[in-house]
């Protein structure tokens, strides 16, 4: 009987709630899983693109330019996408930007960027330059040089 009694005390104290020892994510945590960091770029300019046609074993091109990021050290990655097939064609690139880590000042910090690719062709209607899914710049009447 004693072991009832207990039984139903427990209950009305801490009522049925099987999750009373789960501690919730904190808003931070869960928004890094649900909603990743969107590209970080603040402004760009000074875009450039254009075809080296006497490079070594193919054509290569040429991308460069500069990108405002809120802090010093982001390492910076470049992802060739999809050419398509207009004549001539436009190719999507994406830059992708990767924070530092640790503790980092906190100060707008203009930076150069550039990326060289084979290019398959001699001429490009536009080379655009995605950062997640924001268009950064769509580089137009790219050639040979």
């Amino acid at each position: 009987m004693r072991g009832i009694v207990v039984l139903l005390w427990s209950i009305l104290l801490f009522g049925c709630n099987t999750q009373a020892n789960v501690i919730p994510e904190s808003s931070a945590e869960a928004n890094k899983t649900k909603n990743p960091i969107s590209c970080p770029a603040m402004e760009s300019r000074n875009w450039q693109a254009w075809i080296d046609g006497v490079a070594e074993n193919e054509p290569q091109l040429n991308i460069s330019g500069e990108i405002d990021l809120p802090t010093p050290g982001y390492q910076v990655e470049w992802q060739p996408g999809i050419l398509d097939r207009s004549n001539p064609p436009t190719q999507r690139i994406s830059i992708i930007l990767t924070p530092p880590e640790g503790i980092v000042i906190q100060v707008v910090t203009p930076s150069e960027v550039s990326f060289t690719m084979g290019s398959p062709v001699l001429e490009y209607r536009s080379v655009e330059i995605y950062c997640d899914d924001r268009l950064l710049v769509d580089i137009s009447d790219v050639k040979a040089r």
